[in-house]
């Protein structure tokens, strides 16, 4: 199903959306796969091109990280936190996560950076200590919850 705002389409039932620095393509590449491989419909920019084309990014985007998907998962690394569109990504994100009561930020961090924003209070995953493989396995327990 799609709907239509602000000029541009966008899938409705995304049942994550990942959100990562250009920086760290190869990590959030596999771990969609990995995801998408378990059935879950998962944001990931690449697979979304012929929508994303033509589409004003900045409308697009804040559709995804505040409406559209159920969980965002950040990966964060020193790479996200200079990124100025991780940074956009995330700044939609967190204003829905601060509106909701329920679980929607899924943190994995790449390497020991901090998120500006991001409440230190919220679990993460560690990616120097899990393999990616037990990261996927987490969030789709977490996403089928």
């Amino acid at each position: 199903r799609k709907l239509r705002k602000s000029g541009c389409f966008v899938r409705f039932s995304l049942r994550a959306a990942i959100s990562f620095a250009g920086n760290d393509r190869a990590t959030a590449k596999s771990l969609a796969a990995l995801l998408k491989d378990s059935g879950l419909r998962v944001f990931y920019d690449v697979d979304h091109q012929s929508v994303l084309l033509g589409s004003d990014l900045l409308s697009v985007l804040e559709e995804i990280y505040s409406e559209k998907s159920r969980y965002c998962i950040l990966l964060v690394s020193e790479h996200y936190s200079k990124s100025t569109w991780a940074w956009l990504e995330s700044r939609h994100a967190l204003v829905r996560a601060f509106a909701q009561r329920t679980p929607y930020l899924l943190p994995i961090r790449l390497d020991g950076s901090d998120l500006k924003g991001l409440p230190k209070s919220i679990a993460y995953l560690d990616l120097r200590e899990n393999s990616l493989e037990d990261v996927a396995r987490t969030i789709i327990q977490k996403v089928r919850s």
